[in-house]
């Protein structure tokens, strides 16, 4: 993820603590929240190692790709490979995502993979379903028009 359009440096150094990493901007966002807890709304390790339940809010998607692929009803592969794509990227709360995302899947839900997923793929790119990313042309985004067709149905 490192020089990728949209990740944020995260950076932690302490007393006998040193940590960095890219983490996208949904997660930067979600780390930034807990930063402004106080002390007290924050659970300790200690409680987390005597198992208390840390409930997370899920900002991804509620339900499964099979479900999505049922309402959004796609008709062609390339319109298959948007609503995955739009999937992945809710559930994964990802900025972008890869050819490789979409191909592994097809098998989870339990889809042929199309006999040409590569031609597919970049026809689903042509017609706008999804976009390369600025400066990354092995990374993909779900355009609006993507998007409207995991909501149809």
């Amino acid at each position: 993820m490192s020089g990728e359009m949209g990740s944020v440096k995260l950076s932690l150094a302490g007393d006998g603590l040193s940590f960095e990493k890219y983490i996208s901007m949904k997660q930067a966002v979600a780390i930034m929240r807990v930063a402004a807890m106080s002390a007290d709304e924050v659970a300790s390790v200690d409680d987390v190692s005597a198992g208390a339940k840390i409930e997370q809010p899920r900002m991804g998607a509620q339900i499964s790709l099979s479900e999505a692929l049922s309402t959004a009803e796609p008709k062609t592969s390339p319109e298959t490979i948007a609503v995955i794509a739009d999937w992945v990227m809710s559930e994964d709360e990802v900025e972008s995502i890869s050819r490789e995302d979409v191909s592994d899947r097809y098998q989870d839900a339990r889809l042929s993979m199309p006999g040409n997923f590569h031609r597919d793929f970049a026809k689903a790119v042509q017609k706008g379903f999804l976009a390369p990313m600025r400066g990354n042309k092995n990374r993909f985004y779900v355009t609006k028009t993507g998007q409207a067709l995991s909501k149809k149905g």
